[in-house]
């Protein structure tokens, strides 16, 4: 993959935090599972290049402190490269139960920063796809800093019938919560569509099911089933990740990530072709997967997709 960092954008940066090496290793996982290749060119190192957006490098230089340096190829990647690394710091902590303070980085002079990093979005439309996924629209200020190649947005959830309070960003990216208010849960969705002119987006939830067949204990789920026109929500920006392209590609996804797969051969250029497994529940399902042009898709049927062993399978 070829990049061309502007030298003049580059930025470093010292992240402070419990696990240093544990970030590092969770890091690689999360970018390899996202088809992302990441080269380790030094022990307790990575580094990653995508084109059009730069080259950010991590080296762990102690058990509580990361060495980080970024390359954008220009001024507003940086800006998208800094929120997402802050993202995914804060995506770490809160799989380990950290604090809100228990991180921070601190950028060498001052970091080119988007001036919006939280908006507050309104539910615009909440449509039935199948028995097991709902069609959310979101009316979004802003919606063109979600728009460049983005797969992903994160989203703040309120309780139904509970007022939200909204945090504060600082200045290194961590969100700040009021005194005495409960923390938002945090989840993350693929955009399904945007439209930059009308100024929303649209995300696909499941449904999760508990074994008795009876929507599950998701905070995600909970959230999708109760999310009523007027309502609000909270969407960090950027949106994260890229649709990668080849000129055939294998996608395999449960139910979780059908509308990830769904947006990734909707986005196939000409030409290029697919083959999709899908995993849900059952046949009531297929609606939430669009037709695309040279892409086949075979269906597998049963049992709780991604949290039991598959029961029946059929083509």
């Amino acid at each position: 993959m070829t990049v061309a960092p502007a030298a003049a954008q580059q930025c470093k940066a010292c992240i402070r935090l419990p696990k240093a090496k544990a970030f590092v290793d969770w890091l690689l996982h999360h970018w390899q599972s996202e088809g992302l290749q990441v080269r380790q060119p030094q022990p307790d190192g990575l580094e990653l290049a995508l084109a059009n957006v730069g080259v950010v490098s991590l080296q762990v230089a102690s058990t509580k402190r990361l060495d980080c340096v970024l390359q954008p190829v220009n001024a507003r990647m940086g800006e998208l490269m800094q929120l997402s690394l802050t993202e995914h710091l804060a995506e770490f902590a809160d799989d380990m139960g950290w604090p809100d303070d228990s991180w921070a980085i601190t950028w060498e002079g001052e970091p080119a920063r988007s001036a919006v990093q939280l908006h507050i979005a309104r539910v615009i439309r909440n449509q039935p796809l199948t028995p097991r996924m709902r069609r959310i629209r979101l009316a979004l200020d802003g919606t063109a800093a979600f728009a460049p190649g983005g797969l992903h947005v994160r989203l703040l959830l309120p309780q139904a019938g509970v007022a939200p309070a909204w945090p504060t960003v600082l200045d290194d990216g961590r969100l700040q919560w009021m005194a005495g208010k409960n923390r938002l849960t945090r989840r993350t969705y693929t955009i399904s569509a945007i439209n930059i002119e009308e100024s929303w987006i649209e995300i696909d939830a499941l449904l999760h099911q508990a074994p008795t067949g009876t929507p599950g204990d998701s905070p995600g789920a909970s959230w999708a089933a109760s999310a009523a026109p007027g309502s609000e929500v909270g969407v960090l920006s950027p949106a994260g990740g890229l649709v990668h392209h080849a000129a055939h590609r294998v996608l395999v996804a449960d139910a979780c990530a059908l509308p990830a797969a769904a947006r990734m051969v909707a986005a196939q250029p000409a030409g290029h072709t697919a083959h999709v497994l899908l995993w849900v529940a059952d046949a009531q399902e297929r609606p939430a997967f669009a037709a695309a042009p040279n892409t086949s898709v075979t269906w597998l049927y049963g049992g709780r997709p991604g949290a039991t062993q598959l029961e029946i399978a059929q083509v």
